[in-house]
């Protein structure tokens, strides 16, 4: 994925890191780009010493999120799997508004508990598949696409992750890691049929 913003966005454009965590994309890109941030769980923001990392940090909801600002890029990593369809819609609209493209990370198949003292840590959507994440967002585009059935990037507890743009993608723009080569074509088919936009 960096690769790809490195490519697409030009280095010390604004970039808004939303869900920043444990400040992962400062620590892969910071030095690239003038990056802000969204931080709901202000024990984080102390913790990972966010404040002197990101130029701006607003510890608010996404939801609530209004800026004058404009970015050239947010990026949502594993964040949009925490909310309820309902309000992923909303985030996806909020930030569309205050950004020229947005990306999203989103693990597959993924149940989590309240982690740290932390609600928001909560998955409300685990049942997240790359043929889902089309029904229920279809102004997301994805990018990657790892799905197998038995890998985790990070840990045992899910089945893959996909990266996904709100800039409408081709077919030979997407890297797709499927171990089953009968659903990788049912997914492309999914994806880019023309038949399926009527």
């Amino acid at each position: 994925m960096v690769s790809y913003i490195n490519k697409t966005i030009p280095h010390y454009s604004n970039v808004l890191d939303v869900g920043a965590g444990a400040a992962k994309y400062w620590h892969l890109m910071g030095n690239e780009y003038k990056m802000d941030a969204i931080e709901i769980f202000e024990p984080y923001i102390i913790e990972h010493d966010l404040k002197n990392k990101y130029n701006t940090v607003y510890n608010v909801n996404v939801l609530d999120f209004d800026t004058d600002k404009r970015y050239a890029l947010s990026i949502m990593g594993d964040c949009l799997e925490h909310l309820t369809v309902e309000d992923a819609r909303r985030v996806i609209d909020v930030l569309s508004k205050h950004c020229d493209e947005c990306l999203f990370v989103i693990p597959y198949e993924y149940p989590q508990h309240e982690m740290n003292d932390n609600q928001y840590e909560i998955h409300l959507q685990p049942d997240l598949t790359p043929f889902n994440v089309k029904l229920r967002f279809p102004n997301l585009y994805p990018l990657f696409i790892k799905y197998n059935g038995s890998d985790w990037y990070l840990s045992e507890k899910g089945i893959g992750i996909g990266v996904y743009t709100t800039k409408k993608t081709e077919k030979d723009q997407v890297i797709a890691l499927f171990e089953n080569p009968v659903i990788e074509r049912l997914f492309f088919d999914f994806y880019f049929n023309p038949e399926n936009e009527k």
